[in-house]
């Protein structure tokens, strides 16, 4: 598996743009405390953190933030995550 740093150098790839700001956190208390600070479009989602679960964090997210987009990360095999967000 990617390291995180990887993964969001392939994320900034993908938005090539000086106009796009992409953060990256590596733990769900972080995320939380950033969203607090700034207005954010797009979340994107690992379902396994070490401090909280994706689903949970993208709950709270929603809850603070609802007009933010959530995108999950979800690595195979996760059945039981997928039944669990519905």
């Amino acid at each position: 598996m990617p390291s995180a740093a990887a993964r969001w150098d392939e994320v900034r790839a993908l938005y090539p743009s000086p106009d796009t700001q992409i953060d990256g956190m590596t733990s769900a208390s972080d995320a939380l405390k950033m969203a607090e600070e700034t207005e954010y479009d797009v979340a994107l989602l690992d379902i396994d953190m070490p401090d909280m679960d994706g689903l949970s964090l993208a709950r709270r997210l929603i809850a603070s933030c609802p007009v933010i987009n959530i995108i999950r990360d979800v690595p195979e095999p996760a059945g039981a995550f997928r039944a669990r967000a519905g």
